[in-house]
């Protein structure tokens, strides 16, 4: 019986986001127009009451010409009905399997396949996890810092600060890197974490490889990319724009493609 409800459920969600997804289609950002009313500034707290962050200003509105209700509206119903009282998890299954490949055949349906190809693995991320190659490569070499007794690290403790759902490990982890003298190359030889301290060689390497992984993808989408980039750069940089620049000047054109829906994309996700 249990099965089965799950089946009906993870049916259901699967069609809700399949057909949300095949909805979407590409928005183009109309000419400027002057507004008569300004956007101020306000903490991200007063804005999202439930969002304990006073530190962040956010916009007071989103501009009309931005916003899509009808999306805005489906979003929070997911957030505030569906995800409550419908959720797309149950206790008692099976754990996702382990092999990333298997839980994606698992997980991605023929309806999704059909709107967007399966993602991809990249040869690097498949077999053990190679830190010292993240490290260096790709958009994660931003975390690499000199140790203060020699070598290299990842210093992502402050992750422990952060609140967890039961039964979550968490991220707050420190890799320590040497550089190989043979290959000239860094290798990862020890890591703290939840786990404790590992160094290769011990039963829980590979989990804190992961765990170290996680959290370097978790801060750098969540801290550097939304909160960084979208919430205290992009934000403020559009209501300059808009406040201070009018409709037909030159340099507001040549901006506009880059602000245009910056509040509207930061309210939909936050």
């Amino acid at each position: 019986m249990r099965e089965l409800i799950w089946k009906l459920k993870i049916g259901a969600w699967n069609r809700f986001l399949v057909t949300k997804f095949r909805g979407n289609k590409p928005r183009y950002a109309p000419r400027p127009a002057d507004s008569s009313r300004k956007i101020g500034r306000i903490p991200l707290s007063q804005r999202y009451p439930s969002i304990p962050i006073p530190d962040i200003p956010v916009a007071d509105y989103v501009p009309p010409d931005e916003t899509e209700w009808y999306k805005l509206k489906v979003c929070d119903f997911q957030a505030k009905v569906l995800y409550r009282y419908f959720p797309p998890k149950m206790a008692g299954l099976p754990s996702i399997p382990p092999n990333p490949l298997m839980a994606i055949d698992a997980a991605y349906t023929r309806g999704h396949r059909e709107s967007l190809p399966a993602p991809a693995l990249p040869a690097e991320y498949q077999g053990p996890v190679d830190l010292g190659w993240l490290a260096v490569a790709g958009p994660y070499f931003c975390y690499l810092r000199r140790a203060p007794g020699g070598g290299y690290e990842w210093d992502l403790r402050d992750l422990d600060n952060y609140e967890y759902h039961p039964g979550l490990r968490k991220l707050g982890t420190r890799v320590h890197f040497e550089v190989d003298a043979a290959t000239r190359r860094l290798r990862a030889v020890s890591i703290e974490s939840e786990l404790g301290h590992s160094t290769p060689g011990d039963p829980d390497w590979d989990q804190a490889q992961r765990l170290a992984l996680c959290a370097a993808t978790t801060h750098l989408s969540l801290v550097r990319h939304f909160n960084g980039i979208h919430l205290c750069m992009v934000s403020p940089f559009g209501i300059a724009t808009r406040n201070a620049l009018p409709a037909s000047h030159c340099l507001r054109l040549l901006l506009w493609p880059h602000v245009w829906g910056s509040h509207y994309s930061n309210e939909l996700v936050t």
